[in-house]
């Protein structure tokens, strides 16, 4: 149930909203800076709440807390669909209103865009309906991956507990993943369904809107279905205690985890509050690790919500196209990545610094791959944009101007309407008015009698105009899928053994607080300045904005390769400041003191201490329960953990 929660929040929080920010972008007329406070404002509403909710949680009804959580997620999801029911039908082609995108000469554009009647600059009010959804996805999503976390752990043996962990993190994976495939269909669906038969547009066209809606209704029935058999688990599973008396800690040493072992009562009131936070951070492998944390959720928190527009952008995919690109990376990696970590860790039963040793590994090698970003596809040269009006002249601009000589007199309506189409000269015009176009007798499919196209010297073609793009030739995509699995699968890999280091290097007492404070670090410092830093260095790669009666809108066009090798600087710096955590973790930890020899173990109700994994030998204790079993103690050659050995059974 805890994975099927998982999946329902990855599904919509991380799913179908990266699937829809495009798309909102050019309904609501958003930048790119606008949609990453959005996305920020569900991780500013976690890290608000995650203290409370984790160190109250720990001592409260875990499974009760998921189920309200859920309803309110589901809540969240229901009004991130509401703004396409308040609104009216969408008008792809508004710059001109009634009248073609062809060139009129002596046209007087003053009539063409109503002003006084500003219904596109109250569209980008509803910027805070989806902050506000996004705060009810936080609140219910606030107690998963802490209390959730916690309380799979405390049920489970430290062995079993490592492969669980792993399963619900590739649960909370696959989420994301099916919501790209949903959403790359829902987007070949226009955003108003019952008038697609009237379309001239296609989803090719960069002003075509997908009906971006359709995946929160889903997500709202699903968080509803799922939040009553959570809640009604009991607060604490059969065979637990059993469990927790077999456990062995493995927690940093310091004065602190000492005194913690004559406390019982410690944590359970506000009192101990700041006392328990700052054992926490003077625990330097918790520091360290949750400072390597806090750089890779920079990196993908700030990265996942743009890499639609990434790929629309640098290989001239449409918008569905790219997620099923994205969901076919992104599901076989990141998936695999998190059974990949929680197995390795219950296959080698690994201790604190042989889970350490993976997130180095993999922290590094992620690092080495973020430069594969700087590949893209060749930028279309569009005119007036990239290079001159005259195709014979390749340089680039300096300076960014859409009117010429060719298409003074036609009339065109600036920048509010991206409608490209590409001439017979290989050259890409900005709608069919700057290319000076004056027929289109088959409904803008085909344009002729283009005054920018026939202006050029020597030119041997027809002034004609094709709707759509320029056909490139690109053989980066391919390789760019490949490099991007390996970051997915090799980053996510460091899910689950970050997980488990974060609770194992402190007390037992301490797990869910721990996660709990983690959370707010890395949503402080990653997950929330990420996708809006991450958003204004897109903004300012941006080279032809929208413009609507004086007000910017969203981005139309791209400096390319500006916008790739800014995801590179960020991904490597990121990386690397992960790798150099995750080092300085390994060399910090100090594991608990070995017991002394004539120390005698405390029997009262516990059974005498054994790790036995034979199971005849485990059977002659279970019989002859009033005998200790004699054995030794000896220190483990990789992680200097206390292990106990049992004599052989033909020996007692």
């Amino acid at each position: 149930m805890l994975s099927s929660l998982m999946f329902v929040q990855g599904l919509a929080v991380n799913g179908f909203v990266y699937m829809s920010i495009s798309s909102i972008e050019i309904r609501f007329g958003l930048s790119s800076t606008a949609t990453g406070v959005i996305v920020s404002a569900y991780d500013l509403t976690v890290m608000l709440l995650i203290v409370f909710v984790s160190y109250f949680g720990a001592t409260r009804n875990k499974p009760r807390l998921l189920g309200i959580g859920a309803v309110i997620m589901g809540c969240g999801s229901l009004t991130w669909a509401i703004p396409h029911f308040t609104t009216g039908l969408y008008d792809y082609d508004s710059a001109y209103g009634d009248e073609d995108t062809l060139c009129v000469p002596g046209r007087n554009i003053s009539h063409l865009s109503d002003c006084e009647d500003d219904e596109w600059g109250d569209l980008s009010n509803y910027a805070f309906v989806f902050i506000f959804a996004q705060v009810l996805h936080g609140i219910g999503a606030s107690p998963i991956y802490t209390v959730g976390y916690a309380f799979a752990d405390e049920n489970a043996t430290h062995r079993q507990a490592a492969w669980y962990l792993g399963i619900m993190n590739a649960c909370s994976v696959f989420g994301p993943t099916v919501g790209f495939l949903l959403g790359a269909y829902f987007l070949t669906i226009y955003v108003d369904p019952l008038h697609q038969d009237d379309l001239t547009i296609d989803n090719s066209d960069p002003s075509w809107v997908g009906a971006w809606w359709i995946g929160f209704l889903l997500t709202w029935i699903l968080a509803w279905m799922v939040a009553g058999p959570i809640g009604a688990f009991p607060p604490e599973l059969p065979g637990t205690k059993d469990i927790q008396h077999e456990r062995q800690s493995q927690a940093h040493h310091n004065d602190d985890a000492e005194l913690l072992k004559t406390k019982a009562s410690f944590g359970e009131g506000w009192k101990d509050m700041w006392p328990a936070t700052k054992m926490l951070f003077k625990n330097p492998v918790y520091d360290f690790m949750a400072l390597s944390k806090t750089a890779m959720v920079f990196i993908v928190v700030g990265f996942l919500p743009f890499i639609i527009k990434f790929l629309e952008n640098q290989f001239g995919l449409t918008s569905s196209e790219a997620g099923l690109v994205l969901a076919a990376t992104s599901m076989p990696g990141a998936a695999g990545g998190t059974l990949l970590g929680g197995w390795m860790v219950k296959k080698f039963n690994l201790k604190i610094k042989g889970t350490a040793r993976i997130c180095l590994f993999a922290s590094f090698i992620t690092m080495c791959l973020f430069p594969i970003f700087i590949l893209q596809c060749p930028q279309q040269q569009i005119a007036g944009v990239i290079t001159s009006y005259n195709s014979s002249d390749t340089s680039d601009l300096d300076e960014v101007n859409l009117n010429h000589l060719c298409n003074s007199v036609c009339g065109c309506a600036g920048t509010e309407t991206y409608d490209p189409v590409c001439g017979t000269n290989n050259l890409l015009y900005f709608d069919a008015c700057y290319a000076g176009c004056l027929d289109t007798p088959d409904a803008g499919e085909t344009y002729y009698n283009c005054s920018c196209i026939s202006s050029e010297s020597g030119s041997a073609d027809s002034p004609e105009a094709v709707s759509g793009p320029c056909e490139v030739e690109c053989w980066q995509l391919p390789v760019f899928a490949v490099g991007f699995f390996l970051i997915m699968l090799l980053g996510f890999t460091m899910m689950a053994p970050s997980s488990i280091l974060t609770m194992r290097c402190v007390p037992d007492q301490q797990r869910s607080h721990a996660l709990g404070v983690t959370s707010i670090i890395y949503r402080c410092f990653g997950s929330i300045p990420g996708p809006i830093v991450i958003g204004a260095v897109i903004d300012s790669s941006c080279l032809v904005w929208q413009e609507v009666c004086g007000d910017t809108g969203t981005c139309w066009i791209y400096d390319n390769h500006t916008f790739g090798l800014k995801f590179v600087v960020i991904g490597v710096a990121g990386s690397a400041i992960s790798t150099i955590a995750c080092l300085c973790a390994l060399l910090a930890y100090k594991p608990p003191p070995e017991p002394s020899l004539d120390e005698k173990p405390d029997q009262g109700d516990k059974e005498p201490v054994s790790t036995m994994e034979n199971e005849t030998t485990s059977a002659i204790k279970r019989e002859t329960s009033t005998v200790s079993l004699l054995g030794y103690t000896r220190k483990d050659p990789d992680d200097g953990i206390d292990i106990t050995e049992v004599i052989p059974e033909n020996n007692i």
